[in-house]
C-alpha cells in the first residue's frame, strides 16, 4: 500500500498535517475499532494521537509533545502538534522517519517548509537536520532563527552529504519553550520533470517507461470512502497544501490530498496519456 503518498508522491514527511488521527464526523472509536455512523466496523488506522512523529529527548533533556485543536493553522486543518521542550539537556525536539524511513541520496538537495506560531511572543531558534537512525547527521545542522509570533511559513534548504536509505527529519528548539507546528513538508528538490509538489522521479519514470495511453486516478477503493461524506473530492485536493483536506481510505492509512487533482492532471500530461478521472459511483 501506500502506492500514493509514501510511494509515487515525493514528499518525505508522514501525517505532515497532524490529521492522520482525526476521525470523520459522526464516527465512534472503540478500542481498536472505528464505527461509521451505520454501523460498518473498521480497524482503527492509527496506533496514537500523532503517528510519524516521536519526542526526541537527549542527555537530560526533558519535554513532551501533544496533539491540539486551539488556535490551528486554518478551518480545513484543525489540529497542530505542541512541543514543549522543559529542560534543554542536549537537545530536544521532535523526529519524522517518513514511511518506513526517509530515503536521502548524496549530494542532493532537500527543502523543508513548516508553520509555526507561539504564544506571548516568544521566539526560539529551530535547529533541522536529516540524520540516521542513530542520530548521525547527514547533511549541516541548520538553525532558523526567530521562529514565532503568529503562525507563519518557514522554508530552507538541506544539502545530503551521504546517502542514507532509512533516514529521518529532526526539528529541535534552541531553548525551553513551547511552539506549535503545522504542515511540515520534506521535498527532494529533484522531482519528475522538476514539478513543485511532484512526483518521485524514479517511480515515474518507471510509469513513463512502459508508455501508457491513459492515467486513470485517483483509484478505486480510496474513491468510494466507508460512507458518501468520507469519499475522496477533487475540490479538496487542490491548492496550497496547508489548505487541502485528506483523510483515511479503505486500504487502511492517511492521505492528506497532496498528491490531488492538478498533480494527477499533471503527471497525465507529462506521462503523455489520457486523463480518466474517476468519481463516486
Amino acid at each position: 500500500n501506500h502506492a500514493g503518498e509514501g510511494g509515487l508522491y515525493a514528499e518525505l514527511v508522514q501525517n505532515r498535517d497532524f490529521e492522520a488521527s482525526t476521525i470523520p464526523e459522526g464516527w465512534r472509536v472503540d478500542g481498536t475499532n472505528i464505527y461509521t455512523p451505520l454501523g460498518r466496523k473498521v480497524q482503527k488506522w492509527f496506533a496514537n494521537d500523532v503517528p510519524g512523529w516521536s519526542l526526541l529527548a537527549e542527555d537530560g533533556a526533558e519535554g513532551d509533545i501533544a496533539l491540539e485543536s486551539a488556535s490551528p493553522l486554518n478551518d480545513r486543518n484543525p489540529h497542530s502538534l505542541r512541543l514543549t521542550v522543559k529542560k534543554r539537556g542536549g537537545r530536544c525536539g521532535v523526529a519524522n522517519g517518513g514511511f518506513r524511513g526517509m530515503n536521502f541520496s548524496a549530494g542532493e538537495w532537500y527543502d523543508l517548509s513548516f508553520y509555526a506560531r507561539t504564544e506571548t511572543n516568544a521566539h526560539f531558534g529551530v535547529v533541522v537536520s536529516l540524520e540516521n537512525e542513530d542520530g548521525r547527521t547527514l547533511c549541516e545542522r541548520a538553525t532558523l532563527p526567530e521562529v514565532g509570533g503568529d503562525w507563519k511559513k518557514y522554508t530552507i534548504g538541506l544539502h545530503a552529504r551521504h546517502s542514507e536509505p532509512r533516514g529521518r527529519l529532526v526539528l529541535e528548539l534552541s531553548d525551553p519553550g513551547t511552539i506549535w507546528l503545522d504542515v511540515v513538508s520534506l521535498f527532494p528538490r529533484r522531482t519528475f520533470r522538476n514539478r513543485p509538489n511532484g512526483m518521485r522521479p524514479d517511480v515515474a519514470q518507471l510509469l513513463a517507461d512502459l508508455h501508457p495511453a491513459f492515467l486513470r486516478f485517483p483509484g478505486g477503493s480510496v474513491v468510494e470512502g466507508l460512507t458518501l461524506g468520507n469519499r475522496i473530492q477533487w475540490k479538496d485536493t487542490v491548492g496550497d497544501i496547508s489548505r487541502r483536506k485528506g483523510g483515511y481510505d479503505l486500504w487502511g492509512y492517511y492521505t492528506t490530498g497532496g498528491l490531488g487533482f492538478h498533480e494527477y492532471l499533471q503527471l497525465a500530461e507529462d506521462l503523455g496519456a489520457g486523463p480518466i478521472y474517476v468519481i463516486n459511483s
